[in-house]
């Protein structure tokens, strides 16, 4: 039987449980201070340590520690390894994000990465390299346990916060397949990122009492569930006892359950010192393989100077600089040598396959020389010196010597057969229905869908972008051609139709019949400058706004190419128009007009 982890018990009584699957899942904890949510995700690392699986903790305050000590602090808890803050088991530097991120990722071992030492733009300049290379090297099942999540991705980044926004938008959206699951803890609902929060699959709603933290919250359960729904979460979150949440997944398990999380077996590191009281300090934390760890992490740091080109190109120029002095010391005389012996030797002639070979050698040397170079390897001189001496003994050899006269020519080459026509990427994939291939279809697809809101006639660059394919690469091209050749679609001027015949073949079309649920579908699709266009657009729906007012709001100079960029491609994508006055989002973007 699968893994189950114990969440706490629901409204009637029963135990509430969660699949171990949720190790890859998103989640998203809105609650104000002082209600649970720390606990909560502290119950979630605690289950998946039992299940033994890896978490990573983000913790900027400082509160995660207690992880490592039982509940009443006499006994020791979880080996979780702490880089920085006042319970460190290692330091932790602010350029030390990549570093960290290649340990956490080719590691065996669950850590707390405690950053309440770090400044405000010390803490996104590390997490902005921990997320992208988490991202870019983790291949197991990993989970990253984020507080204070609105920190680092805001609803409105600033420009020092953008990259950082784009990571942890990375991992969200995509983490599942290299095996990361989050989960994202805040008490400012409101603040948070609501692209990154539309993203997560589970949502974890405990007590809010400000409208601007309600909101959100009514937003994602209206978007993803039902109205009636909606109105019962939605309802009883002021009067929410400390402890208490809804589990709200319609996606993923269709969970919909009020639950009374249970008390974390571990220290309650996070709790608020009261007036009076004496503050406890656990007396026994769990102890961590110092030894091992250490090793591990010089491997990984002797693994990334090996593959960094600055390194490699350092490690050379000493070698070339140790060989020149080498070269520049005087040879010695050598004592004259004896009277070498006369002796006749038969030296046989090197044959015209010998000599083929031996040019095929050299041949080989280069290729390798010329790949070497292109890595920046910045010996490839010696090896092209090495192959033209070779090649030069080749031909004094040859030069000396006469082939016997009886022997044969060399057979005339075959012809070399003609090279492929070049293909899209994944254009060998195996066919669906009607002889139409994958990629065919992801365009089908993606027209039927456009058609769907609105587009009767998208352009090539809005098939383009619907289907994920850049517009000038043959992956598009190549499908694109041959869906018209196959009579499944036509060209109209710069415009792409489906035939009757097309149309039969493009599949069903799921399309949210809300302004918000179409909106964040397609928010899921644009590139942050395109967002941060478009979103003022909807908000101010059905006004226009005039080029300065809208690039102004998005934070950029209207004059400037990463304004002008990102509105092309909205215009392209048939999601605004441009109109007399400045820019306006489309109708079809408003189902419910």
């Amino acid at each position: 039987m699968t893994k189950q982890l114990a969440i706490g018990t629901t409204s009637k009584g029963k135990a509430f449980t969660l699949p171990l699957d949720l190790i890859t899942q998103t989640v998203a904890i809105l609650a104000k201070r002082g209600v649970g949510k720390t606990t909560t995700g502290a119950v979630i690392s605690e289950e998946l340590m039992d299940a033994g699986q890896r978490i990573c903790v983000i913790d900027p305050t400082g509160a995660h520690w207690g992880l490592k000590s039982t509940a009443d602090g006499k006994g020791a808890a979880y080996p979780v390894v702490i880089f920085g803050g006042e319970h460190a088991d290692a330091p932790l530097e602010k350029g030390a994000g990549e570093i960290l991120a290649r340990a956490v990722a080719e590691g065996d071992f669950s850590c707390i990465i405690d950053l309440s030492a770090f400044r405000k733009g010390e803490t996104i300049q590390f997490l902005t390299s921990f997320f992208e290379e988490i991202y870019r090297l983790n291949r197991r099942p990993l989970h990253l346990v984020c507080d204070e999540a609105d920190t680092y991705a805001p609803q409105k980044p600033m420009p020092n916060q953008l990259q950082c926004l784009g990571a942890i938008e990375d991992v969200i959206k995509k983490g599942r397949i290299r095996g990361l699951g989050a989960t994202l803890i805040t008490l400012r609902s409101a603040i948070i990122n609501k692209n990154v929060l539309a993203m997560c699959e589970i949502l974890v709603a405990m007590r809010a009492v400000h409208p601007a933290d309600i909101a959100p919250v009514k937003e994602w359960v209206s978007v993803h569930g039902d109205p009636d729904t909606a109105k019962t979460l939605v309802a009883s979150l002021p009067s929410l006892p400390v402890g208490a949440a809804w589990f709200y997944s319609p996606g993923w398990g269709d969970i919909f359950e009020r639950v009374q999380v249970r008390p974390r077996r571990t220290f309650d590191s996070s709790a608020t010192p009261k007036p009076g009281a004496k503050v406890t300090r656990p007396k026994v934390l769990a102890k961590v393989d110092m030894e091992r760890l250490s090793a591990e992490i010089r491997a990984t740091i002797e693994k990334a100077k090996a593959e960094d080109p600055k390194e490699l190109r350092k490690q050379l120029a000493a070698a070339q600089a140790e060989l020149a002095k080498e070269r520049a010391k005087p040879i010695p005389k050598a004592p004259p040598a004896p009277a070498p012996e006369v002796r006749i030797v038969k030296v046989p002639v090197i044959t015209d396959a010998q000599l083929k070979r031996l040019e095929s050698l050299v041949g080989r040397i280069e290729t390798e020389a010329k790949r070497q170079d292109e890595n920046r390897l910045t010996y490839t001189g010696d090896m092209k010196a090495i192959s033209s001496g070779i090649r030069e003994s080749i031909r004094s050899i040859a030069a000396t010597q006469t082939a016997p006269a009886a022997m044969p020519p060399p057979p005339a080459p075959k012809p070399r057969a003609p090279d492929p026509a070049p293909v899209s990427d994944d254009a060998g994939e195996a066919p669906t229905v009607d002889g139409v291939n994958k990629p065919e279809q992801r365009l089908l697809d993606a027209i039927a869908w456009l058609n769907a809101i609105g587009v009767a006639e998208p352009e090539h660059a809005a098939v383009a972008a619907f289907a994920n394919y850049a517009m000038e690469a043959s992956s598009f091209k190549a499908p694109r051609a041959s869906l018209r050749n196959k009579g499944l679609i036509e060209y109209r001027r710069d415009r792409l139709v489906l035939t009757p015949a097309g149309r039969a073949v493009a599949r069903d079309v799921d399309v949210p019949r809300t302004n918000a649920g179409l909106q964040a579908r397609i928010m899921e699709n644009l590139s942050l400058p395109e967002r941060r266009l478009l979103q003022p657009l909807l908000d101010a729906y059905p006004r226009s706004m005039t080029n300065q007012d809208l690039a102004q709001t998005a934070n950029y100079e209207v004059s400037a190419s990463s304004y002008k960029a990102p509105r092309a491609r909205l215009k392209a994508l048939c999601l605004i128009e441009y109109v007399e006055d400045g820019v306006r989002a489309r109708d079809i973007l408003f189902p419910e007009r």
